[in-house]
C-alpha cells in the first residue's frame, strides 16, 4: 500500500483524527472521508472482479440500499445490534476453511428527508 494509501483510507483517515483528537466535522472533511471511503470500496471492488474465477453470485457480493424511518432511539438500537451481530466474527482468525470478506456500512440521513 502506497503512503498516500495509508493516509486516505478511511479507517486510517479516521484513526489519524482521533490521535490528533479531531473528529470530522466540517462538511469539506465529511466529504473527503466519504469521497476516501467510497473509492476504498470501488477499489477493492474493481480489483476482485479483475481477478481469475471471480464470480460475485457465488462469492455473496451484495449491494443493499434501504430506507428505514427511526426515531434517535431506534436508531442507536439498530446500530448497537449490528455492533453486536457483527462483533463475534470480527475475532475470527484466518483459517484455511476460511475467505476474507469485506463488509462495508455507510450510513447517512436520507438526503430527500426534509425532517
Amino acid at each position: 500500500m502506497s503512503a498516500p494509501d495509508a493516509i486516505l483510507h478511511p479507517v486510517r483517515m479516521r484513526i489519524l483524527l482521533a490521535a490528533s483528537g479531531r473528529e470530522v466535522t466540517a462538511p469539506d472533511e465529511h466529504l473527503a472521508a466519504c469521497t476516501s471511503c467510497v473509492g476504498a470500496l470501488l477499489d477493492s471492488d474493481g480489483r476482485y472482479v479483475r481477478r481469475p474465477g471471480a464470480d460475485p453470485a457465488v462469492d455473496g457480493v451484495g449491494f443493499r440500499q434501504a430506507r428505514l424511518f427511526l426515531d434517535d432511539e431506534q436508531f442507536e438500537s439498530l446500530v448497537e445490534e449490528l455492533k453486536a451481530t457483527v462483533a463475534p466474527y470480527l475475532e475470527m482468525e484466518p483459517a484455511p476453511s476460511r475467505r476474507a470478506r469485506l463488509l462495508s456500512t455507510i450510513v447517512m440521513p436520507d438526503p430527500a428527508d426534509a425532517g
